[in-house]
């Protein structure tokens, strides 16, 4: 009898489209890091599903809960709720309103943002990381390209080439440099301060302070270079912000400014 009440308990939850069994939960040690899991969505998180149905900006949703329909979010430009599949979308996230203890819902296959947060990481991992985190934060808050144009780059999310997303600083050049005193240059914030972490990242003020966002083809900033010999009119170039750096080659994207 126990065997058949078993059985009948199982197709009945079948029948009933009872949600997925999902024991996973966010720990607390990943509380203040769970923004950068993009390959995770959580009870509270909200997605921007890319469809063509929803035109060129895709539809924001705040996930809920998940059965064998898949997603049951609340869509937030027709106010309702409804079941959504993302196993063929191309979606990004935003965790704001995630805490620790929201149960996982879905995830990319092959994917494990908890036990990626967890462990130690090598450096050409973290720039991997870091450079996917900024591109889902990127077309999360400015999903079309246009939108993407809009904003300057003034330091806009400049970071150097370390791979921990640390914000660069300002330097000037001093007075003893001939070619260059006074001159104001970006570089990494470790630069002068002994560390292993820190990089040899270089760009001068005025060649990143142009007003304009260029991305290269590394999915980075662009900087606007002079290519005109001395004492000929100037003629301006977009090129990869690490294009000259000779130990962190960038691509040979060159584009008129």
């Amino acid at each position: 009898m126990a065997d058949m009440a078993d059985r009948y308990n199982k197709k009945r939850h079948i029948d009933d489209v009872e949600t997925v069994p999902v024991t996973v939960r966010l720990p607390q040690e990943c509380a203040k890091t769970v923004l950068d899991h993009i390959n995770s969505i959580y009870v509270g998180t909200i997605i921007r599903i890319y469809d063509r149905d929803y035109g060129v900006e895709g539809q924001l949703a705040t996930a809920h809960w998940v059965t064998e329909k898949g997603l049951f979010v609340t869509l937030h430009d027709e106010s309702k709720s409804n079941f959504v599949n993302l196993t063929y979308q191309t979606w990004v996230v935003d965790h704001r309103c995630v805490k620790p203890g929201s149960m996982l819902l879905h995830f990319r296959q092959g994917s494990n943002d908890i036990k990626d947060d967890l462990r130690t990481k090598t450096i050409s991992e973290v720039k991997l990381r870091n450079s996917r985190i900024l591109m889902n934060h990127t077309v999360m808050d400015f999903p079309t390209e246009a939108d993407r144009q809009t904003y300057q780059c003034h330091l806009f999310r400049l970071t150097c080439n370390c791979g921990y997303s640390k914000k660069v600083k300002k330097y000037t050049c001093s007075a003893s440099n001939i070619q260059n005193g006074g001159k104001m240059y970006y570089g990494c914030a470790d630069k002068y301060n002994d560390s292993e972490e820190a990089c040899n990242f270089f760009v001068w003020q005025h060649e990143i302070e142009h007003g304009e966002l260029v991305k290269c083809q590394c999915g980075i900033l662009c900087k606007r270079i002079n290519i005109s010999s001395k004492g000929f009119l100037p003629v301006f170039k977009f090129i990869c912000i690490n294009q000259r750096n000779k130990y962190h080659h960038g691509c040979k994207f060159v584009q008129d400014a």
